[in-house]
């Protein structure tokens, strides 16, 4: 890893330090930017940056796909899991609440195409 002991990449001269992967020769004065993973050294933070996506890349070919599926389902069987304690919560206090009774309408209070119609009683069972 990167330290202060960094070497500038203009004259080869001790790096100093002076900010989050940013360093200044000691010698000729230059700053520039070091890799914190292997240390390389560069002119500008841009450069710097896409170092570090080839250090990315190089992580993702060594990840095993099979683990990360399997982390991937458990994050999913987590969330899920999550929704479902929300749901019985919900079914519980629901369940806990007064029931208000409803009564059957008669058939007087029924409009005219619906009086007697046999669908009704058999809708209306419980």
């Amino acid at each position: 890893m990167a330290s202060s002991g960094a070497r500038c990449p203009k004259c080869g001269g001790q790096g100093r330090l002076i900010g989050e992967n940013r360093f200044l020769c000691e010698q000729c004065g230059t700053e520039f930017y070091a890799c914190p993973i292997c240390g390389a050294t560069f002119f500008s933070p841009q450069q710097l940056g896409g170092h570090m996506k080839y250090h990315k890349r190089e992580r993702e070919k060594s990840r095993d796909p099979v683990l990360d599926t399997l982390q991937e389902i458990v994050k999913r069987l987590d969330m899920l899991e999550e929704r479902l304690d929300r749901i019985e919560k919900t079914l519980n206090s629901l369940a806990a609440m007064p029931r208000l009774e409803t009564s059957q309408p008669t058939s007087e209070e029924l409009p005219s195409f619906a009086r007697d119609n046999p669908w009704l009683k058999i809708l209306s069972r419980r």
